[in-house]
């Protein structure tokens, strides 16, 4: 799937971003990040999503419950 921003997005568990009038979202699977104009976007997305994924306390939590998650 392709990135709305073009960014190159590092996490495992990105799924996607788009613009939805002045406010950007991001798609994961912990769940919908809903940032508040362009610069939110870049700063949050550059600081966790393209880089610092393992910074994020979301991903953080997902890969814990994957690493728990029996059968895997």
């Amino acid at each position: 799937m392709g990135s709305y921003s073009h960014k190159r997005f590092a996490c495992p568990f990105y799924k996607s971003d788009r613009r939805r009038h002045d406010t950007f979202v991001v798609s994961c699977e912990a769940g919908i990040i809903r940032l508040p104009g362009r610069p939110a976007f870049n700063e949050f997305t550059n600081h966790y999503c393209c880089g610092g994924w393992r910074k994020c306390t979301l991903a953080a939590a997902l890969k814990e419950y994957y690493e728990k998650k029996p059968g895997l």
